[in-house]
């Protein structure tokens, strides 16, 4: 795996993707969506994004307010609850 400060959204994505289904098993996929998801989350949150995805799933375990993080969780909707409060945390 390449060193995360040098990660592009593919990165981010299939390592948000891998911890997802290892914690809540096989997820229908959209390859469209994820790429406008996680292109614009790296855009977004830059040198915290890789940080906020690790620590949802290293501290938090995948899961968020008693549900599963998916894909969608790192859309821009989400950040006011979701990554705004990780990274607040760093």
């Amino acid at each position: 795996m390449r060193p995360e400060s040098t990660w592009g959204w593919q990165d981010l994505r299939d390592y948000v993707v891998r911890e997802i289904e290892a914690r809540h098993g096989p997820q229908v996929r959209n390859p469209k969506t994820e790429s406008s998801i996680f292109k614009s989350f790296l855009t977004r949150w830059s040198d915290q994004a890789v940080s906020i995805a690790k620590v949802s799933f290293e501290v938090h375990n995948g899961m968020w307010r008693n549900a599963p993080i998916s894909v969608n969780r790192f859309c821009v909707a989400s950040d006011p609850y979701f990554a705004a409060v990780i990274a607040a945390n760093l």
